[in-house]
């Protein structure tokens, strides 16, 4: 390659250029100018050039991004501001629905009064927080009658959601509902009226039709309650292509393995159980090595749901992604005393089918908190196995909770080849920082949602940040 009076020359032959996965062939001699904005012979505009050829190289980039922005972009904004301090504004899931108009939604809980912790996710009044962005994430406004899917068919337009619903308020003996007692008492949850439903919109968000699942979702086969929680995907690629995505996680039976006679109580928690100390590190009694993450698929546009494959044990929320061969990979909070503070993964090789490949990746440190994955397929093309990972990022060695200390620093993360390693690294939140959820626009943008506060579990505000892939990389 050359360039001489503003002319960039690709020499004749078969020459490959490669930087970060990508590769360039190029069997003929083209000669464009980046002034004149054209090709010898040919006029084309700056955009169809851009749009034809993707290369990185070290002090010069010309990226495939049809609709990116040319500069970096970053801006944040508090979408959803606390009111009260008995008020907690839960976990964000976000979506872009096929007409380009963003959906933000997510629970409002309130405590008893101020002192009452706020990290119960059960037991208490409820409302919901939703809004709704028509220019790509620059401004919000409310919208409380949409609601957003856990995945979307791209080829039909039809959103769904799996979740549970009729909650029962209290236990038998008039206790305050707890995640705890639910899991560990998930047959006595349902007889008082905990049903895991099937929503399905087909007018973007607007009405939803509910179907009961409870007899084929409400429990893993052979093991506990189930639960689902986060971002589903449809596969793009392989021989499953169009295949529908949605991740959960379930839980055991057996919950014997924590004596209190024998091991050292560290503290009771709602969403934990008994946390007791093995070997000087802290375990807990129901997120064990028969709690697991798994996820439901479907392949004829979300008629029928089958059981995917199951993750190592220790897991606790999982978030997905399609790989650039058409495997997915799973992402799980990690609650195994001998790799807290690391992010563990599985690869499924039969579009979530089974999960045959296990691991810890020392890159990705938590503090037990639900993550998020995106892969970066603005382009038809992507060979580079581009993924964005997001996650409050503060290792939390042998404590499975001290949210207070270890949901803090949300970072964006980006591997150029399918997670094997993480290469680019930024903080967006240098504070108290929660679950969240990102999704790609159609115009190339990075749109990461999450929870952010200073006092115990932050759950105080909803920010946003919006930002192009110049700026991630700049």
């Amino acid at each position: 390659m050359g360039i001489q009076n503003g002319n960039i020359t690709f020499a004749i032959g078969k020459i490959a250029v490669q930087s970060y996965g990508y590769k360039l062939y190029f069997s003929h001699k083209l000669m464009y100018n980046y002034k004149q904005m054209e090709f010898s012979g040919q006029n084309i505009h700056r955009r169809n050039f851009i749009r034809s050829v993707a290369m990185t190289v070290p002090g010069f980039c010309l990226v495939n991004c049809s609709r990116e922005p040319d500069a970096p972009l970053y801006e944040e904004y508090i979408v959803v501001n606390r009111t009260s301090a008995s008020e907690h504004n839960g976990p964000p899931f976000m979506e872009q629905l096929s007409n380009g108009v963003i959906i933000i939604q997510g629970s409002k809980q309130f405590s008893s009064s101020e002192d009452e912790a706020s990290w119960r996710d059960m037991g208490r009044n409820s409302s919901r927080y939703c809004l709704r962005s028509l220019n790509d994430g620059k401004t919000w406004n409310s919208s409380e009658h949409v609601s957003v899917g856990s995945v979307i068919d791209r080829t039909t337009g039809e959103m769904f959601r799996v979740g549970a619903k009729g909650n029962p308020a209290n236990t038998p003996d008039g206790a305050t509902i707890t995640e705890a007692w639910t899991i560990m008492n998930w047959e006595k949850a349902r007889e008082l009226g905990r049903k895991m439903i099937l929503s399905r919109s087909k007018d973007s968000g607007n009405t939803w039709v509910d179907q009961d699942l409870s007899d084929s979702l409400y429990n893993y086969p052979g093991s506990g309650l189930t639960w689902f929680i986060g971002h589903g995907i449809q596969l793009q690629r392989g021989p499953r292509k169009g295949r529908l995505i949605i991740p959960g996680r379930y839980f055991g039976t057996d919950f014997s393995s924590f004596d209190p006679n024998i091991h050292q109580i560290v503290q009771f928690s709602d969403g934990l159980g008994y946390v007791y100390l093995v070997n000087g590190v802290e375990a807990s009694s129901i997120v064990s090595e028969t709690a697991h993450n798994t996820l439901i698929y479907s392949d004829d546009h979300g008629e029928t749901w089958k059981w995917g494959g199951s993750s190592q044990g220790f897991a606790g929320e999982a978030c997905v992604v399609e790989l650039s061969d058409g495997s997915v990979y799973m992402n799980n909070r990690n609650h195994n005393p001998e790799t807290l503070g690391y992010r563990s993964w599985c690869i499924s090789h039969d579009s979530g089918e089974t999960f045959t490949e296990f691991g810890i990746d020392k890159t990705l440190i938590e503090g037990r908190c639900h993550a998020s994955l995106a892969r970066y397929d603005f382009q038809v093309a992507d060979t580079q196995g581009r993924i964005l990972f997001l996650n409050p990022a503060v290792f939390g060695g042998q404590k499975q909770q001290e949210m207070d200390k270890t949901r803090r620093n949300m970072t964006i993360r980006l591997s150029y080849d399918d997670g094997k390693t993480w290469v680019v690294s930024k903080c967006l939140h240098q504070g108290g920082a929660g679950y969240s959820d990102m999704i790609v626009l159609k115009n190339g943008l990075i749109l990461c949602a999450f929870e952010i506060g200073d006092s115990g579990l932050p759950r105080d505000n909803i920010k946003v940040c919006r930002f192009s892939m110049e700026w991630l990389l700049s």
